[in-house]
């Protein structure tokens, strides 16, 4: 429907030139519905995507990478010790290394060092099995988010591209778009997730028999989600890259053969001709716009989450290497895999975080700068 006021854009170019190519980017940027990613952004960050947009078109907000990291790294820094709980395990970990297993290793009753060392390694199974949760639940709330968003921010962005050089480019592009949701929702969610959680089980169960029994299976679906979430990564940058390239030349082959036509009528034709390039330049910069603020708002929503996983990987590498002098190699080799299956988990939430990111980045640089 907002669509049709472009006519109206173009007639306002043709005669009254001064004040309405001034405002052009802010017509066509009033043309777009931002109604569900503003209340979806509202809910989620308090900040609306729809004034984001307009302060930087009118100048009252500058972006800046500099501003934006500092930003980020304040939120970080504000929530990563937020909630104490899920740190208190550490010292659980800690004291079963420091107390148990030293205790253990003294006795000399058989029984009695078994049944220590078997408790020491329950304790220690069943906090790590609360960071692994947490971290879980985290992940898949990223990866529920990432989605979500996308799936507002689309047709927006896509509007924007049209403006900038046409349908065809557009229906293109959300092809790929829609192929990278897609991939994030039934393979990523639901192949990559559970596969990391038969790979913990694998992993722990591993350390309750006297030997490895499964431990070149828990390598093998170690590498085969490596592979997976590389190569889903690589094919949606390469069908992002092979649309951005096509597409939008077949559509400024259609518009210049459109502005030759248009030329050969004296006098209308300069005059068109000069609008056709205000609007197009017009369409960039707003086209730009709504992809620097999509890419933003993705770091902004997701970069807290992944930053305290994070955290919790590195704390949890920290203590088995710590803890191996005392509680020996097993239960360091225990926490040392768990925190592969974190790790794994964040590769994961930050390679879909890519996925679109990069997307975006390539769609914006086959579209034109």
């Amino acid at each position: 429907m907002r669509l049709r006021i472009l006519p109206l854009i173009i007639i306002l170019l043709l005669f009254v030139p001064g004040q309405a190519v001034a405002d052009t980017v802010s017509d066509l940027n009033d043309a777009i519905n931002y109604d569900e990613i503003d209340e979806y952004m509202m809910e989620h960050t308090g900040n609306s995507f729809a004034v984001y947009i307009e302060d930087v078109l009118t100048g009252r907000k500058e972006f800046g990478t500099l501003e934006l990291f500092k930003n980020l790294l304040k939120s970080c820094y504000d929530n990563v010790f937020k909630d104490v709980d899920i740190y208190s395990g550490i010292y659980v970990l800690v004291a079963s290394a420091c107390l148990f297993m030293p205790m253990a290793f003294a006795c000399k009753s058989v029984q009695v060092r078994d049944l220590t060392v078997n408790v020491s390694y329950l304790l220690s199974v069943s906090v790590l099995c609360g960071f692994y949760i947490s971290v879980m639940s985290m992940v898949q709330s990223v990866l529920a988010t990432l989605v979500e968003f996308m799936t507002l921010f689309i047709p927006a962005y896509l509007m924007g591209i049209t403006f900038c050089t046409g349908s065809g480019s557009a229906t293109a592009i959300y092809g790929v778009l829609l192929f990278a949701i897609n991939i994030s929702q039934k393979i990523i969610l639901a192949v990559f997730v559970p596969l990391v959680n038969t790979y913990q089980c694998i992993a722990i169960s591993n350390h309750f028999s006297k030997r490895l029994m499964f431990s070149k299976l828990s390598d093998l679906i170690y590498s085969f989600i490596m592979w997976g979430n590389r190569m889903s990564l690589g094919i949606i940058i390469g069908l992002s890259a092979i649309q951005s390239i096509v597409s939008p030349g077949v559509d400024r082959l259609r518009r210049s053969t459109v502005g030759e036509i248009f030329n050969v009528v004296p006098v209308f034709g300069n005059a068109f001709s000069g609008v056709s390039g205000t609007l197009l330049g017009a369409s960039v910069v707003l086209k730009n716009i709504i992809g620097v603020a999509g890419i933003t708002a993705i770091l902004v929503l997701v970069t807290v989450p992944l930053f305290k996983i994070g955290f919790i990987y590195c704390v949890l590498r920290l203590t088995g290497a710590l803890i191996q002098p005392v509680a020996g190699d097993k239960l360091s080799s225990l926490i040392t895999d768990v925190s592969k299956g974190i790790y794994l988990l964040l590769r994961i939430a930050i390679n879909t975080g890519l996925l679109f990111v990069l997307s975006l980045l390539i769609i914006a640089l086959g579209t034109g700068l």
